[in-house]
């Protein structure tokens, strides 16, 4: 009998551990904070789904596949932009302290910001 509500109460906990984990993870995606970096494109990695840009310092930047890309009213792709383009990237780091892209914005027609 001591058995089975000792096991019943480990059990009971590693329900409860999980879904409390479940919560945390659903109110960090809830707290991300939306920053915004602009500059010159310094490296573009189409394999990677990476972007450098290059300010006051370099920074890189992961781009997931559903992350909007847009040069004035047209959506473009990651292959789209080159080397030197001018960009403003809103982006978020997420909990490895990683820059993580939200949206790109290509303004080759503008000097670097």
């Amino acid at each position: 009998m001591i058995k089975v509500s000792l096991i019943a109460a480990v059990f009971i906990f590693n329900m409860i551990s999980l879904d409390t984990g479940f919560c945390q993870e659903k109110t960090e995606e809830r707290e991300r904070i939306i920053k915004t970096y602009s500059g010159q494109v310094t490296n573009v990695d189409w394999t990677g789904s990476l972007i450098s840009v290059r300010s006051s310092d370099e920074k890189t930047f992961q781009v997931p596949s559903d992350v909007k890309i847009r040069e004035q009213t047209e959506y473009i792709s990651l292959s789209d932009i080159e080397i030197d383009d001018n960009v403003e990237i809103s982006y978020y780091e997420n909990s490895s302290g990683e820059a993580v892209a939200v949206s790109i914005v290509l303004n080759k027609d503008y000097p670097a910001f």
